[in-house]
């Protein structure tokens, strides 16, 4: 998995994790951080560019400009629309994209759960027979042979 996809694999979780530090009343890039802490074991790639996110806020670049950067950085354009809004709407940009992220990671998992089932219909029985088959037959020759 390229470090991109690896990014966008864990944007949702981390975008909701912001929001709610938003609403707790941290600043923009407190949440950055506490976010990039709390998720360096799951998604590391992506704790590292919150970090860098944060980091840029804490030098003094402008907030949006600082968002633009990270969604030129991993390739999530959306996320350049939501730097676009104003600080207020923020909130709600991060929550409705997060969604839209579960619900697309919801469908790639329902078209990999649809070719696993047609694995198991179809190929598991054929497997089965190629490998029990002969042992099948030699015990049906053993016991006519008796």
């Amino acid at each position: 998995m390229q470090r991109k996809d690896r990014v966008r694999a864990g944007l949702a979780d981390a975008l909701d994790l912001t929001g709610i530090c938003l609403e707790a009343g941290l600043s923009l890039e407190q949440a950055m951080w506490r976010v990039s802490n709390d998720l360096h074991l799951a998604h590391p790639d992506l704790a590292y560019e919150f970090r860098l996110v944060s980091r840029a806020m804490h030098r003094g670049m402008a907030w949006d400009e600082a968002i633009g950067n990270l969604s030129e950085r991993t390739g999530a354009n959306d996320l350049k629309l939501i730097a676009q809004s104003n600080l207020l709407s923020f909130i709600q940009s991060l929550r409705s994209y997060s969604e839209s992220l579960r619900l697309e990671k919801r469908r790639r998992a329902k078209r990999a759960l649809r070719w696993a089932s047609a694995v198991v219909v179809f190929v598991l029985p054929s497997i089965a027979f190629v490998i029990l088959g002969p042992g099948m037959i030699q015990s049906f020759r053993a016991l006519m042979a008796r």
